[in-house]
């Protein structure tokens, strides 16, 4: 199972090193009044942690909403 665990590590690596090889093309992206220059892997990597970090939040809001009623006391 180790072995495996390593060897599915090296794939990633190697996968994510091709990825940001490939990706390293200047994108200009205009907001508003804000203009930025990033590379394009940066800003596929920002924009998945975004959509993470908002799909916690989301998960969190839909659990506070599920959670069961306090027991009430019948005499």
């Amino acid at each position: 199972m180790k072995n495996a665990k390593s060897i599915l590590s090296i794939i990633l690596i190697t996968l994510s090193v091709i990825f940001l090889l490939q990706n390293m093309v200047t994108v200009r992206i205009e907001f508003l009044i804000w203009s930025l220059a990033v590379p394009r892997a940066l800003m596929v990597v920002i924009l998945i942690g975004i959509g993470f970090i908002i799909g916690l939040l989301v998960s969190n809001f839909s659990n506070h909403s599920k959670l069961p009623n306090p027991p009430t006391d019948n005499p």
